[in-house]
């Protein structure tokens, strides 16, 4: 999405499911491929947003897993777009508690493009 003022588009990644996540939101592999992504998860959930004339609020808000029903939502990040003042702004970094980080030597990053790139 892109706001007029804001010279940074906005980064969500779709949700995909009960799948390892990375932890601290900025450290994630696909970053050093794409400089406009600020933000990236694997856990299901959705975008809530709350517009004003001063700002947009976008909050990412989770499932830590889906296998079973009643698991507790909670919000993963959020990000605020200020009216007229250029970048994206992280006012919330909640990162999952158990989150797994591949071995050593693994590209994780390398992996997951490989495994969700749809090939003829």
């Amino acid at each position: 999405m892109r706001l007029p003022g804001v010279d940074e588009p906005d980064s969500g990644e779709e949700n995909r499911g009960s799948a390892p996540t990375y932890p601290p939101t900025g450290s994630h592999p696909w970053l050093a491929f794409n400089p406009h992504l600020r933000f990236q998860n694997n856990l299901r959930g959705y975008v809530r947003t709350t517009i004003t004339p001063t700002e947009l609020t976008a909050g990412f808000d989770v499932l830590p897993y889906v296998s079973r029903p009643d698991a507790p939502a909670y919000t993963r990040a959020t990000f605020v777009i200020e009216d007229r003042v250029p970048g994206l702004n992280l006012t919330y970094d909640r990162p999952p508690a158990a989150a797994r980080t591949a071995a050593p030597g693994v590209d994780r990053g390398r992996q997951t493009v490989e495994a969700e790139t749809v090939r003829p």
